[in-house]
């Protein structure tokens, strides 16, 4: 077991203060976000330039559970990768990211022409009409992500 110290102890030991050394700990200084939803509230870590680090959405039933799955974005990861690579533990950077661009890309295009066939349909029941609504809210998002990360592109037309 390691006789490192935790960042929490870190901190206790210099009265809640952040000191300017905290050994192999690493703080990432920002903000959580909470957006309420139709059906939950999106919580999402931030940097200070209000990239997103990870998030989850919450739900009434979720607040009685002491663990949630979240989503890690790419922002974090990149904050991750240099840590684990320090430590000898393996990461899953690219090797060409033009080759992980390209494909990142495509894999996308593939999920927009599949959520196209689910929406677009002769006549819409109700379960279109609940297929929509996640569409619209999911594409929202990830069309505020990647404006937030890629600042070369924008919506306007």
């Amino acid at each position: 077991m390691s006789s490192q110290r935790t960042f929490d102890q870190i901190l206790g030991d210099n009265g809640s203060t952040l000191p300017a050394d905290t050994g192999p700990h690493k703080a990432l200084l920002g903000s959580v976000v909470l957006e309420p939803l139709g059906k939950g509230i999106r919580v999402t870590g931030r940097d200070n330039q209000q990239g997103v680090l990870w998030g989850f959405v919450a739900s009434k039933g979720m607040l009685d559970q002491p663990h949630a799955s979240i989503a890690i974005y790419n922002l974090l990861r990149d904050h991750l990768y240099p840590l684990l690579e320090s430590m000898g533990l393996p990461s899953s950077r690219p090797e060409n990211i033009m080759d992980a661009a390209n494909s990142a890309l495509a894999d996308m295009e593939y999920l927009i022409k599949q959520l196209r066939e689910n929406i677009n349909v002769k006549k819409a029941s109700p379960q279109t009409l609940e297929r929509a609504e996640a569409v619209h809210r999911a594409m929202t998002d990830a069309a505020r992500m990647v404006l937030q990360e890629i600042t070369f592109v924008s919506l306007e037309r």
